[in-house]
């Protein structure tokens, strides 16, 4: 199995029977395609089904799947290779600290919990025993737009120059449907902000959201994120590169 347990103080955060777990190397292309299958999966549906012939299903249906899959898995190993180069060798030794790597989350369960929805027809996703119910990861960039109200604060000796200006950001946010309506997007968002806090000494954490999602854009309400001014891509380079429209928010 290629987790590891987080802390006490983090992992109380989960609410019983789920338990949040760190990534370990073996099991990142778990969470690759994991992450992959949550933002790509329902990329793209067919309209108006009732209006199509049955031969046109028969053959749109097929030729959609296949697409959709290739999509997804173009995607996942983009993911596997991203999340390995952000988090350096922190995968081969699971640890909080320092904050110079990515830090990867997984709040799984077992099967026999009987906390998923058994009605739903996406796969489950397995590492080890263990269901993946959410996952997120916690990284340090350097933000691109305004940090309201961040505070200024000497940096520690530690921290290399280079670094000075980087600040928690959270991203890769995923929930599996057979997991949704349990509040763990909430969960999730708020053992990255306890680590940042209580591990790394750092007082903001952003993201970004895309705009008409609608239930990311409620759990970041919820938790007090609000929209703040960045410089965005250019609409007509976010259409070419196929950019989504985000909002930016701490």
């Amino acid at each position: 199995l290629g987790l590891v347990p987080v802390p006490r103080e983090q992992a109380a955060l989960a609410p019983a029977p789920f338990r949040l777990q760190q990534l370990e190397s073996p099991d990142v292309p778990v969470a690759a395609r994991f992450v992959a299958e949550a933002f790509y999966r329902d990329i793209v549906q067919l309209q108006d089904v009732n209006e199509w012939a049955d031969w046109e299903l028969a053959i749109l249906r097929p030729a959609l799947r296949c697409y959709i899959e290739a999509v997804v898995q173009t995607a996942a190993m983009d993911y596997t290779s991203g999340i390995t180069a952000r988090s350096n060798d922190r995968l081969e030794q699971p640890t909080l600290d320092p904050m110079y790597a990515s830090v990867c989350l997984m709040l799984t369960c077992r099967e026999d919990d009987g906390v998923h929805d058994k009605q739903c027809e996406t796969p489950l996703t397995r590492v080890g025993d263990e269901l993946v119910a959410a996952f997120v990861e916690l990284n340090v960039q350097e933000p691109d737009g305004e940090l309201a109200g961040l505070p200024v604060r000497p940096r520690p000796e530690d921290v290399p120059l280079v670094l000075e200006k980087t600040e928690p950001y959270v991203l890769s946010l995923s929930v599996h449907p057979a997991f949704r309506g349990r509040g763990l997007g909430r969960v999730m968002v708020q053992a990255c902000e306890a680590i940042a806090s209580e591990r790394w000494g750092k007082d903001c954490v952003y993201l970004h959201v895309e705009r008409g999602n609608v239930p990311a854009e409620r759990i970041y309400d919820a938790l007090g994120y609000r929209e703040a001014p960045y410089k965005p891509m250019p609409g007509w380079a976010r259409r070419v590169l196929g950019v989504p429209d985000l909002q930016y928010r701490c």
